[in-house]
């Protein structure tokens, strides 16, 4: 998997992921969830271009839904333009990874008109959920953790900026992951498609955690 390319992302970091992406899903309609999770695994770069999806049985398997939920979500991500599928041996459903465009002040305009009051209510959401993550990491993370943490923050801070809000979602995504809580994870993918990006990760809400999580709180401060 490449998160952009060029750069290949650590098996590590491509592991927390999968398991991100590819987890159970337990809330609202498994088919939204299906689609949602791939599509994000897609747009954050945990799919690389041109990659071949995981077996069928395999994705019904990690994400609990049944064969025809997931071919109904992956013709959905077809008509939309994220993946394509090709018959025979070497046939298969692969990523159609598109390519960042940064947006113009035009662009911006146009969003914040159509999120209007929605843009209040997502950097509340940001401000409750993302301090008490970081909270949560930095009590159970392991050191591998930290790690695959240190590096994705690495990598969000050289980016360019028409890739930042796909390196900074990918590493609130991995904080949630980190802090082991189904709630923190459900809430900050859910609302990674529409969130306002900070404009570095260290210009993040501050979250003021515990003396052994000094590493992580300096990432969200």
């Amino acid at each position: 998997m490449n998160d952009r390319d060029g750069e290949v992302l650590p098996p590590r970091v491509e592991a927390l992921l999968e398991d991100v992406f590819f987890r159970q899903a337990h809330w609202h309609s498994a088919y939204e969830v299906a689609v949602q999770r791939l599509a994000q695994a897609i747009k954050l770069g945990a799919l690389k271009s041109g990659a071949r999806l995981p077996p069928e049985r395999e994705l019904v398997q990690r994400l609990g839904v049944s064969r025809t939920t997931l071919r109904e979500g992956i013709r959905a991500l077809q008509q939309q333009g994220y993946l394509k599928t090709s018959r025979g041996r070497s046939g298969g459903t692969f990523i159609v990874q598109r390519r960042i465009r940064q947006p113009t002040r035009t662009d911006i305009q146009r969003i914040a008109r159509e999120m209007g009051p929605l843009i209040p209510e997502l950097l509340d959401t940001r401000a409750a959920v993302e301090p008490k993550a970081a909270e949560l990491a930095a009590l159970r993370a392991t050191d591998e953790a930290i790690q695959n943490l240190q590096w994705l923050v690495d990598r969000a801070e050289r980016v360019p900026a028409a890739e930042l809000r796909q390196a900074d979602s990918t590493l609130h995504i991995a904080i949630a992951h980190t802090a082991r809580s189904t709630s923190c994870s459900r809430s900050r993918c859910g609302c990674t498609s529409s969130s306002l990006t900070c404009p570095r990760p260290g210009a993040c809400a501050a979250s003021r955690i515990t003396p052994r999580s000094s590493t992580i709180g300096s990432w969200m401060r």
